[in-house]
């Protein structure tokens, strides 16, 4: 007989702060906090482009991510998740390498029933364990119940 136990896919790591994110130096081998966890926010559809030819990337429809997460946290609530359940993972041809900027279309919801403060994404790009870049985003104010979308273009080493 043939026994199969899920690898671990939490740290419970008490609260894990913003500084805790901002001091990551390569990517994290476990994810720190329960889908549960997450009363405040969903996102939703988000797209990478290219935005000096136009060419689209990578586009998750609304819908895609939504089920997605519904899927992760009916595995989550039945012990049956997996690291890659919980991880965004896209492969790009060589060609991405050259490109000289990216345009991030993201779109994400407040769930909760109280307006978010001070939010901030971190958003770090990691190449074979290697930090290459770091981005801070600053959302001073979300309004509760709302859907918010967001653009950044980024300037690529």
């Amino acid at each position: 007989m043939v026994e199969y136990s899920a690898p671990t896919v939490y740290e419970v790591k008490g609260d894990f702060s913003i500084d805790d994110a901002r001091n990551l130096k390569q990517a994290a081998p476990k994810i720190y906090c329960t889908l549960g966890d997450n009363t405040v926010m969903r996102f939703g559809a988000y797209s990478v482009k290219d935005p000096d030819s136009g060419v689209t990337l990578v586009a998750i429809s609304g819908e895609e991510n939504k089920l997605q997460d519904e899927y992760a946290r009916m595995r989550e609530t039945s012990n049956q998740l997996t690291f890659d359940d919980r991880v965004v993972k896209h492969e790009f041809s060589r060609h991405f390498f050259l490109l000289k900027r990216l345009e991030l279309n993201l779109e994400f919801h407040v769930v909760s029933k109280e307006p978010i403060k001070k939010m901030v994404l971190i958003e770090k790009h990691y190449f074979k364990d290697k930090l290459l870049s770091e981005f801070e985003f600053p959302f001073p104010f979300c309004m509760a119940g709302s859907t918010n979308t967001w653009q950044y273009t980024y300037e690529l080493p």
